[in-house]
């Protein structure tokens, strides 16, 4: 593997697209290919994508297997997608906006064709990792959506959250379960923060008790133990300087470091701050057992304290 990141390597970039193309029916083959993607992205990052025509490549890659391939296929899309976005948390939802407006689609689609529960799980994912990163363009993402299906934008927001909160209990057992419900648990207690009146008369006993159970299962260590515990990062390739790299990622993910109870702290004083006292606490905390025991079990004060 190369230490780093050279103009020659940087110039072979665009062959992949054509390589993914042609391998994109035969799951063993687009995985290799996708791989190579997320070594480039490991290595090169901001620089790859510096390049319209590089960037643009890679999001033809995107585009033309999501929703397009089969099962197996999109997987290992949705994984290597994820990867850009943790890789490049601000300008990663930018460069792929297409991509995620695809996702956003095939989500509030009633019958997807090509897809299982677990495409479904991994859209999903997708969708939460541009929330956690980028509200601007997740935001962004749902009014164009809006505009071209004539929905109402408050409406798919919601209907995002719902999807959240009652595939949360879907996401499984698997090795990246753990990270996937914190990740999914942090952006339910964000959107608390984000001055949506349904959300806030209807879900929020939901969202608590979720934050709650993630809570419990990755405890308040900054997620160090979830991260050393991830056991999907065996090496892939023949690569040290890849699989190093891959691990240095998730190590110092957001997701994996950030405390959930500040989180849910910080959204409730923001929520109180937006919203009003005597809305808040007819909201929030009156009559409310959710709120009342994760105030308990998480130790957090009655009434949020300045972030």
């Amino acid at each position: 593997a190369l230490p780093s990141y050279s103009p020659q390597l940087h110039e072979l970039f665009p062959r992949l697209e054509t390589i993914a193309f042609d391998a994109s029916r035969d799951p063993k083959q687009v995985n290799v290919v996708l791989q190579m993607v997320e070594a480039y992205i490991l290595l090169g990052g901001d620089t790859l994508l510096s390049s319209s025509r590089h960037a643009q490549a890679l999001r033809n890659i995107f585009t033309s297997i999501i929703g397009h391939a089969r099962p197996t296929v999109e997987l290992y899309t949705l994984r290597t997608l994820e990867l850009c976005l943790t890789k490049l948390p601000q300008n990663g939802p930018i460069h792929f906006q297409m991509a995620i407006l695809c996702i956003l689609e095939n989500v509030l689609e009633a019958d997807v064709a090509n897809s299982t529960s677990e495409v479904q799980l991994g859209y999903l994912t997708i969708l939460a990792r541009v929330c956690f990163h980028n509200r601007t363009c997740f935001m962004e993402v749902i009014n164009q959506c809006a505009a071209k299906k004539n929905l109402d934008t408050s409406g798919i927001f919601y209907s995002v959250v719902k999807l959240w909160i009652t595939k949360f209990y879907d996401v499984g057992h698997s090795s990246v379960s753990p990270w996937r419900r914190k990740l999914w648990g942090l952006v339910l207690v964000i959107t608390l923060s984000m001055e949506h009146e349904e959300l806030l008369r209807n879900s929020v006993a939901s969202i608590l008790s979720i934050c709650l159970e993630v809570y419990k299962e990755s405890g308040d260590d900054k997620g160090s133990t979830l991260a050393q515990e991830r056991i999907d990062l065996a090496p892939e390739s023949n690569s040290a300087n890849y699989f190093a790299r891959k691990r240095d990622l998730f190590l110092t993910d957001p997701v994996v470091t950030a405390r959930i109870r500040y989180v849910l702290n910080e959204s409730l004083y923001r929520c109180e701050q937006s919203i009003g006292a005597e809305n808040f606490n007819a909201l929030i905390v009156q009559d409310n057992a959710a709120y009342e025991e994760a105030v308990k079990k998480m130790s957090l004060p009655l009434r949020p304290s300045i972030p």
